[in-house]
């Protein structure tokens, strides 16, 4: 057979090599940080929930709106895919086997999801060099293509699991979509373009973006056709089809955005707020601008293919026809809306690394062009110094990933110094990450009545830590001040302090005095027993394990005094309330596993007077236990009172009841409450302490008769 009847296309081949290139930087380290899971995952935990565990089918409605659900649905589908994978393996046998995998470590997910954000950088990677192609050839096309490769922000996020990089891959589509507009301007094409808009709004908002660069190619068209503009373009039924498309788009593919608008107030209203004021700990990154300008493009792509894409885009894409110009419009938007923005993250300008690639590739190709003799040379050399500063930022990228992150050695100093039985700890975020007790949280959710007993065991023996998170947030970043107050953690043996809030703290003294005094105040009242610190051969954030023993707390009493009832007043109508009542629960579980009833009740007490009306039917039994151990008689009586009130058949609270009556000396009503306890129990734990208890207390009133 003749080779000649099957022709070597050494364009695709070289789009092959780059896409095989892309995937071969891609898979060092893509399990990095794991079983830590140090980047936000948002996707892939929504996912997990919407398996609807509890209800005991698929529950679509995400309950938030600050980010569209789209990414939620592909990590849906991708953890299915998982399943049916496991299943064909043995791994699993019935649906709650995965949610019992995911539970005890869900780095298995994680990694299918961060193989889920891989492909979608690849796919970026393709329509690099299918739009490099289309505007400077062969030259053009592996310039973009290596480019996107080996971009170090593009690999970090290929390995995260983050919306944006979907959001990325939609905007590259639309972008490919776009230049056809331009060249063709056919209906598909402008329906294209908008359906890949509004897949990508659906992942994130920021691709709505696009429809302005839409229309201004749309407007373009119309004029390379001759046709009028003076009704803006807005009687064309290309572009009416391609509102339409955008809109269903989204819908379809984030159908509960607008369903509930409460929670799209609320939501929206946060984005705004955070958005305006800025991301905690980004002061120091100046104008949005000059931020991406000079620091995050140029660590994506290198300052000479940088300074060779803009030059292309804002010479060439913006003042003649051609391809070109939809590639400028696509780069546009994104960065002058989203650089105006106060708050800066280095993925926001994910989607304009691509038309950046492409101007590169563009100009790659002039140069060739416009040299007369040794065109390849030419094209090599320049290459050569295009991607040396990007494969360098990448080999560097590598070598960071690869090292022990700080947060794994302190969790697994922790595991190795602690005991579990009696360590509590009050943990900073970006710390050790470490299993908590949620074997009470557990029983009272619904799935666990139908996981068997094999999944049951597995579940509860593991091994676990107590510990309180101490809340943080990005936005509103003061309000944090209320939880840097070290007599609330009297019932933890140790704190862990990370140098990634620290610092954030003491950059700015005045505005966060109380944090600053709580940072002293460790150095006073607590003793550090483990450092860990960046550099060398580890990666991370600075931690600090300080151990707080009963002497130093009693220092800190004795200096200080304890917390008042009430304590939280001055503050809770900032408080952010999920935050605020999981925090002042957790203590109070946590000072009766410590045996501090005082502070406990407080806790309690703090937690039944603000938690809504549903939930105090849940912790009353739980808080009049508390009042009783802590010698609060009066609080005690009443709230077991209530507790009856609402389950006349509680035979614990009928004991316990009996129990504060005969401490008060009220023996008659005593033995009527451990009496009633005994009919209800019978021969229960409760009853047969109530036997004992109503014997003492029928010796002490005498003999019926006498009583009569």
């Amino acid at each position: 057979m003749s080779p000649s009847r099957f022709p070597l296309d050494r364009s695709r081949l070289l789009s092959a090599a780059v896409l095989l290139l892309a995937l071969a930087v891609r898979l060092p380290h893509l399990g990095w940080g794991l079983p830590e899971i140090e980047e936000e995952a948002l996707p892939a935990k929504k996912a997990f929930e919407m398996w609807g565990w509890n209800e005991g089918h698929l529950v679509l409605d995400p309950q938030t709106a600050g980010w569209p659900s789209f990414s939620f649905y592909v990590h849906l589908a991708v953890q299915h895919l998982q399943y049916a994978a496991g299943r064909l393996q043995g791994r699993f046998a019935e649906p709650l086997d995965f949610f019992v995998a995911y539970r005890l470590d869900p780095s298995a997910t994680i990694l299918w999801a961060r193989w889920t954000s891989l492909l979608a950088t690849l796919g970026v990677v393709w329509v690099g060099i299918r739009l490099g192609r289309r505007v400077g050839g062969a030259r053009g096309a592996l310039t973009a293509g290596l480019l996107l490769a080996i971009s170090p922000l593009l690999v970090q996020h290929a390995q995260s699991v983050t919306p944006d990089v979907l959001l990325t891959l939609f905007a590259a589509l639309a972008l490919d979509r776009l230049v056809a507009v331009l060249d063709r301007g056919r209906s598909r094409d402008y329906v294209l373009a908008a359906a890949y808009a509004g897949l990508g709004a659906a992942t994130k908002y920021t691709p709505v973006l696009l429809t302005s660069s839409l229309y201004a190619i749309h407007l373009l068209r119309r004029r390379s056709e001759g046709r009028s503009l003076s009704l803006a373009g807005l009687d064309d039924r290309r572009l009416g089809l391609a509102a339409l498309t955008a809109v269903l788009a989204f819908v379809l593919a984030s159908p509960y955005t607008f369903a509930d608008l409460d929670v799209l107030r609320r939501d929206f209203a946060y984005q705004a707020l955070h958005m305006s004021q800025g991301h905690f700990g980004q002061e120091v990154q100046g104008v949005g601008y000059l931020h991406y300008l000079t620091r995050v493009l140029p660590r994506a792509l290198g300052w000479p293919a940088l300074g060779l894409g803009l030059a292309v885009l804002l010479g060439r894409g913006l003042r003649r026809p051609g391809p070109l110009n939809a590639v400028a419009l696509g780069f546009l938007p994104f960065y002058v809306v989203l650089g105006a923005l106060n708050t800066h993250f280095d993925r926001y300008m994910l989607p304009a690394l691509l038309p950046l690639a492409v101007g590169a590739g563009a100009g790659v190709s002039a140069l060739s062009r416009g040299t007369r003799r040794g065109k390849q040379a030419v094209t090599v050399v320049v290459l050569a110094i295009l991607v040396f500063s990007p494969a360098r930022a990448l080999f560097e990228y590598h070598a960071r990933q690869g090292q022990p992150s700080t947060q794994r050695l302190a969790r697994e100093w922790i595991e190795e110094h602690l005991d579990p039985r009696d360590t509590r700890l009050a943990m900073e975020r970006y710390t050790a990450q470490l299993p908590a007790d949620d074997r009470g949280r557990l029983r009272q959710e619904k799935v666990f009545a139908r996981l068997n007993e094999a999944q049951r065991r597995v579940l509860l023996q593991r091994r676990f830590f107590d510990y309180q998170l101490i809340p943080m947030y990005a936005a509103r970043v003061q309000l944090s001040a209320f939880y840097y107050d070290l007599r609330h953690y009297l019932p933890y043996t140790h704190l862990v302090i990370s140098g990634a809030v620290r610092r954030r703290y003491e950059a700015d003294p005045q505005r966060f005095p109380e944090q600053i005094a709580f940072y002293r105040d460790l150095e006073r009242f607590t003793e550090l027993v483990a450092h860990f610190a960046p550099g060398g051969d580890r990666r991370g954030p600075e931690i600090w394990i300080r151990r707080f023993d009963p002497a130093q707390k009693q220092r800190l009493l004795a200096e200080r005094g304890p917390l008042q009832p009430g304590f939280y007043r001055p503050w809770i109508d900032r408080l952010h309330a999920p935050h605020f009542l999981g925090f002042v629960e957790n203590v109070a579980l946590h000072a009766s596993k410590a045996a501090m009833p005082d502070v406990a009740w407080l806790y309690e007490r703090a937690l039944l007077e603000t938690c809504p009306p549903e939930k105090r039917r849940i912790v009353r039994p739980r808080a009049a236990y508390t009042a009783l151990l802590a010698g609060d008689l009066e609080a005690a009586d009443s709230l077991y009172q209530q507790v009856l009130a609402d389950d006349p058949q509680n035979a614990a609270a009928l004991g316990n009841l009996g129990y504060v009556r005969e401490k008060q000396g009220r023996l008659e009503e005593a033995a009527q409450a451990y009496r009633r306890c005994i009919e209800i129990d019978r021969q229960g734990q409760a009853a047969t302490w109530a036997r004992q208890r109503l014997d003492a207390v029928e010796a002490a009133l005498g003999p019926a008769d006498q009583r009569r």
